[in-house]
């Protein structure tokens, strides 16, 4: 699936004659959320922006070459990712709206990518820079699914749907990571 096709599924899914019924399963990322959620989130897209902008759009440590930032800056990139992710899953932890639950549980996930590659590199500090690649790639790869989620989830009118998608192209020429890698597989359920 590429990123048409997953444009192209949730317009479906945004058309469905019953979306209360309809489930968007991300097993990858642990989230299930119903086909109404997601067209509220489409329709309702600045908490969606906010997050990618504060993020994505601003943290190099997502899409930079790798050799841009040395290890001490990388480390202290992930650590803020971390604590802007912890911070968004705990203000949406807290509400019953599934909307909320939906941003709360990717945040959560995007925290926890961000944790692990802090402590690959922390504990890898004194090491070449090829331990930095081994670190930062998988991270991305995983974190770049989060990220693609969330600018699906915004329409084709908001702006910063093209300029993240852009921000993608980047990361994965600099990350030499395809497409398919970091592409979400949405699961279609029935409630």
């Amino acid at each position: 699936m590429d990123f048409q096709s997953l444009d192209n599924l949730i317009k479906m899914i945004s058309t469905s004659a019953d979306l209360t019924t309809l489930i968007i399963n991300l097993k990858q990322l642990g989230v299930r959320i119903s086909g109404k959620t997601l067209q509220d989130i489409r329709n309702d897209h600045f908490i969606t922006e906010d997050i990618l902008h504060e993020c994505f759009m601003r943290k190099e440590i997502m899409w930079q070459r790798y050799e841009y930032e040395n290890k001490y800056w990388s480390i202290n990139s992930l650590i803020d990712l971390q604590e802007k992710c912890d911070r968004y899953h705990s203000t949406f932890r807290t509400t019953n709206n599934e909307k909320h639950y939906f941003f709360s549980q990717l945040m959560r996930s995007w925290g926890n990518y961000c944790n692990e590659a802090y402590k690959e590199l922390y504990r890898n500090q004194n090491d070449n820079d090829y331990r930095e690649i081994v670190a930062l790639k998988p991270f991305r790869r995983k974190s770049l699914k989060v990220v693609v989620t969330l600018i699906q989830a915004l329409p084709d009118s908001s702006f910063l749907k093209q300029q993240a998608f852009d921000k993608i192209d980047v990361a994965c020429k600099n990350s030499v990571i395809t497409y398919k890698q970091i592409l979400p597989e949405w699961l279609i359920d029935q409630a």
